[in-house]
């Protein structure tokens, strides 16, 4: 987690290597994590169709932006995205 902390700029070398560090790192499983936010999203399925959410592709450190037409579900998305390097596990997409 302080590695994600302590970084002082968003170049791709630097995501890349935080999200590297999120995937080793020990945190609590991706179940636990997404039953906690489907908490949050209720009996939401799907993305609003004006929502976008956005994430970090942890191999090659490129930002995502997920659409409600991407076939990713609300609940992966949004794990995905609040996900925390050294708190939660790197959430999956598809």
């Amino acid at each position: 987690m302080k590695m994600g902390l302590n970084a002082k700029d968003g170049n791709p070398d630097t995501i890349q290597a935080i999200g590297h560090a999120a995937m080793a790192a020990k945190s609590i499983p991706s179940e636990k994590f997404q039953a906690n936010i489907k908490v949050f999203l209720g009996d939401m399925k799907n993305i609003p169709q004006k929502m976008y959410i956005t994430t970090i592709d942890c191999y090659t450190a490129e930002r995502l932006v997920i659409s409600p037409d991407s076939g990713v579900g609300v609940i992966d998305a949004c794990a995905a995205s609040a996900s925390a390097p050294g708190v939660t596990l790197a959430q999956p997409l598809g």
